[in-house]
């Protein structure tokens, strides 16, 4: 029988008959006395709270929200950047890059045309304002390349994203005189504007064929020289994303490079990417996981068995083919060349010239309708000729990610406020991040779960009869 009530003469010592401490309200293992005075020992179960969130954690507090604050995949792609206009300072949560291969003009076997894949990409997030380093000099308005010595003029060596689909804010510390230099997609000078001259704020809304843009200043003529270290301390200049002019943010950035070729080649089904409307199978890094995915093959036809195939040859052109180790099995055009035109094996008829399929039914290649040739000759030609060739894989390889990269993975994030995620290469890009809504959302519930152990604690302390 437990003792709730205990009297020194006239003196209350201790009284637990208004106690409410229940078993189910205490943290596993803590023992205290309930109202009867009966000991008892708590039953509840804690979680401990992770550091940070994770898609992985096992942590069932955090699973039970942190989906909510896993913002939706965003798809970056070509040469443009996203901007989130809710972020939180905040590590990124997920990130893919993926590759792809492109060519400017339909190749023949005398006129290849190169296939372009995304090499080394470099994948920058960085705060609301897209201005960084300053170097001295006044960049030239005829090439937009060229520079000329000049203490009253400071101007930006990097190339900045910008969409054609959205209005920018320019915006400086004092009326002064800004010019924008555009370029496209190559980085091929386009055009120069001078938005700012000897005002303070201008909307900037890029040409149709804008890709990139580059910056010059001047404060005042030649009234003032002005250094690169000026800018940012003396002077600023601002660009962000928007309608309106807010308050000036120095350049912040976190900056991930990618050491690799990152392959694609466009599939009407079975990618696993989509870039500008169109789908790829791309090779790709997951920093999630901490692999590169390779799924895309590129050989030289000089490297590969090849066999004349009568069955598809004619009076007046030849058929050759080739096995490789883990072709991609499927209908559709997942082999290109830098000499012949991708074909799906459904679109081939006798009259289809200097093409290349892959067949549906095997590991086989084939370059169709070229001219008659005998198998020595093909086999001269490509020795002479570099033929490239790229085909999806089977079988992709896995391949971990150096700690390095990794590491430069985990600096990436978001920051409060607005923050602009891009890359220099037309990579695609899958990231997740966390608003400050979504956050919010997340750690109420944790929040409220703590609480509630201090507040079991206290209880359990205050039964004992110590003080809180």
């Amino acid at each position: 029988m437990g003792v709730n009530k205990v009297e020194l003469g006239d003196e209350v010592m201790l009284d637990l008959n208004a106690d409410t401490v229940s078993e189910d309200s205490l943290i596993a293992g803590t023992t205290a006395h309930n109202a009867v005075g009966e000991p008892i020992t708590g039953t509840v179960v804690t979680v401990p709270v992770d550091s940070e969130l994770s898609e992985v954690s096992e942590n069932a507090v955090q699973n039970k929200v942190v989906s909510k604050a896993i913002k939706g995949v965003e798809t970056l792609s070509g040469s443009t950047g996203y901007t989130v206009n809710d972020s939180v300072e905040y590590p990124i949560i997920g990130l893919k890059v993926f590759g792809r291969s492109t060519q400017d003009r339909t190749p023949t076997p005398d006129n290849p045309v190169e296939i372009v894949s995304i090499v080394e990409p470099m994948i920058t997030v960085c705060g609301k304002n897209l201005i960084s380093e300053w170097r001295q000099g006044l960049l030239s308005t005829s090439d937009g390349v060229s520079t000329d010595s000049n203490s009253y003029w400071v101007y930006t060596e990097k190339y900045i994203n910008v969409d054609t689909n959205n209005e920018y804010i320019l915006s400086s510390d004092t009326t002064c005189k800004a010019s924008i230099y555009e370029y496209d997609a190559n980085k091929t000078y386009i055009r120069y504007l001078q938005p700012l001259c000897y005002n303070t704020s201008s909307k900037y809304i890029p040409s149709q064929t804008c890709r990139y843009i580059r910056f010059g200043y001047n404060y005042s003529g030649v009234s003032e020289i002005i250094k690169p270290n000026d800018m940012g301390v003396k002077h600023w200049l601002q660009i962000e994303k928007c309608s309106t002019v807010t308050a000036y943010e120095p350049y912040t950035a976190k900056i991930l490079s990618i050491p690799y070729t990152l392959r694609g080649i466009p599939a009407s089904r079975g990618g696993n990417m989509v870039i500008n409307g169109e789908g790829y199978i791309a090779d790709f890094n997951d920093y999630t996981r901490g692999i590169k995915i390779e799924c895309v093959a590129e050989i030289n036809a000089r490297n590969l068995t090849w066999y004349k195939d009568e069955g598809w040859s004619g009076a007046d052109y030849s058929t050759f083919s080739a096995n490789v180790i883990n072709k991609y099995i499927v209908d559709v055009a997942t082999v290109r060349s830098n000499r012949y035109i991708s074909k799906s094996r459904r679109q081939y008829n006798s009259s289809l010239r200097n093409a290349i399929i892959a067949t549906s039914n095997g590991n086989c290649i084939e370059i169709v309708g070229v001219s008659q040739l005998t198998l020595e000759e093909w086999n001269e030609f490509i020795t002479n000729n570099d033929v490239i060739i790229q085909y999806a894989l089977k079988q992709p390889f896995e391949i971990p990610l150096s700690e390095a990269e990794m590491q430069a993975y985990r600096q990436l994030q978001t920051y409060n406020g607005t923050t602009n995620i891009s890359n220099d290469k037309g990579a695609g890009v899958e990231v997740k991040y966390c608003t400050s809504k979504a956050l919010s959302e997340c750690v109420a519930p944790i929040t409220k779960n703590m609480q509630k152990q201090i507040d079991d604690l206290k209880s359990a302390v205050l039964s004992l009869g110590g003080n809180v």
